[in-house]
């Protein structure tokens, strides 16, 4: 009774959070604040983030099993977290920021990631099944997982020093109480992410070690999953949160 609760709660919450995340990145955009690079970059976080836990959710529900064509759907873009976050950061704190082709070397792993899944969507079924269970590829699976893990954290922790850089200079220079409170808005939220993917990362690699090393996997107890599930899902509520306010502070004229 138990397991079959905690399923339903998890697909519920983790069908709502990405849809969340999905009409965050579409709405964000009649935000007035922002310049349109930074309104693109923050509804691609935003976006890859809620696709990439659709992926999770379309697999939990077991249709890749019933449905193996299904396999690789392009939807799974965990290496783009990192980037994404990082760029939106700076964009978002300077108005005149623009990508130039020097960050395009920022986006060479997520890059290879999509095209790898756009690659398998068009293979056959017996193929994809193959890749599936063998999945020792650094783009997706067991060993994809360190590297999401990496690429994530260690942007998310110059986004937070490059947000705490931003504000200390504005005690230095003229500025608006809106450059001041936006910052520490920033701040808030990723300090938030951040925090949150210490407690993803401490589910991925408590089950990586319990199964190479004890040769326990964890993914076949429910309570784990529940909550490894949930943390990645409240990643996508945390930082939808943070669109929709930025959204409503916006209209508000604030």
């Amino acid at each position: 009774m138990l397991q079959k609760a905690l399923y339903i709660v998890t697909v519920a919450l983790t069908a709502g959070a990405a849809l969340q995340g999905l009409a965050i990145s579409v709405v964000s955009w009649i935000q007035r604040k922002e310049s349109a690079v930074a309104k693109l970059l923050f509804s691609l976080l935003i976006s890859a983030m809620s696709l990439t836990l659709l992926y999770s959710l379309v697999e939990k529900l077991g249709l890749f099993h019933k449905h193996p064509s299904l396999l690789f759907f392009p939807i799974y873009f965990s290496y783009s977290f990192g980037p994404l976050l990082f760029f939106y950061v700076k964009s978002s704190l300077y108005q005149e920021f623009k990508l130039n082709w020097r960050d395009l070397k920022h986006f060479l792993l997520p890059i290879a990631q999509a095209n790898f899944f756009f690659f398998m969507m068009f293979q056959n079924a017996e193929f994809k099944h193959e890749r599936w269970i063998n999945d020792y590829s650094l783009l997706y699976g067991t060993f994809g997982y360190p590297v999401y893990l990496l690429l994530f954290t260690i942007y998310s922790y110059f986004s937070y020093r490059f947000i705490k850089f931003r504000i200390k200079a504005l005690a230095h220079i003229e500025h608006n109480d809106y450059e001041e409170k936006h910052a520490l808005r920033l701040k808030k939220m990723v300090k938030g992410l951040y925090l949150l993917l210490m407690i993803n990362s401490s589910f991925i690699i408590s089950n990586f070690l319990s199964n190479y090393l004890l040769h326990i996997t964890l993914t076949n107890n429910s309570l784990y999953l529940f909550f490894s599930e949930c943390s990645f899902a409240a990643m996508i509520i945390w930082v939808g949160a943070y669109g929709y306010y930025r959204v409503v502070r916006s209209l508000s004229g604030e």
